[in-house]
């Protein structure tokens, strides 16, 4: 009967799609894993830079005023061919990078854990967090450069001598943040289809 043909090809289709679903899983759970460890890594690693750049910026406030040879620390740095400004512009810069790149990180990592425990992706819990996480992934280079891009105009207003040069000024890359959107849409769909296939059975 080409009913009954239909449904067995139907559930072939859905046999081979469980299988290959299942196959795919190992693979992303041992990526789940490595996106865990380096999401940690990056995560301290961004709080170690963080707090480093906030002593270096406290430290330079800090000696803004004092008397070595004669002459102030401000003048001796500006001797040795660095701004003062400029500096503590730098500083200021690299601790808010810091900050976007361990909250990022630390949303990345709380995905992947949340991932590994549940043991799929394809679940529509998983594909909200992901979605948020390509969101955040995605915001935060574009709020970091528009601050810094505020900041500094703001500090040319009252600080001329600010060398906009020795500033770093990396491209802003959204590219990430996309793809974690793209494969949010992917996870959900796989749901979909994991829901179908449990119905099924």
């Amino acid at each position: 009967h080409p009913y009954g043909i239909i449904k067995k090809m139907q559930y072939a289709l859905k046999k081979l799609t469980e299988d290959f679903m299942n196959k795919t899983l190992k693979t992303i759970q041992i990526f789940a894993k490595i996106g865990k460890v380096i999401s940690t890594i990056v995560f301290i690693f961004s709080i170690i830079g963080a707090v480093i750049t906030l002593i270096a910026l406290s430290a330079l406030i800090g000696l803004k005023d004092i008397q070595l040879e004669g002459k102030t620390f401000v003048a001796l740095l500006e001797e040795s061919g660095l701004n003062f400004v400029t500096a503590i512009f730098s500083l200021a810069v690299a601790f808010i990078s810091c900050i976007g790149s361990a909250v990022v990180s630390k949303f990345a990592e709380i995905y992947f854990s949340n991932e590994l425990e549940l043991g799929t992706p394809f679940t529509f819990d998983g594909a909200k967090e992901l979605l948020r996480l390509g969101i955040i992934a995605s915001a935060v280079p574009v709020g970091l450069s528009t601050i810094t891009g505020i900041a500094l105009i703001i500090t040319k207003l009252f600080q001329p001598t600010l060398d906009e040069s020795m500033i770093s000024n990396e491209p802003i890359s959204i590219g990430i943040g996309i793809m974690l959107i793209i494969l949010s849409f992917i996870c959900k769909h796989g749901a979909e289809i994991a829901d179908e296939l449990q119905e099924a059975k």
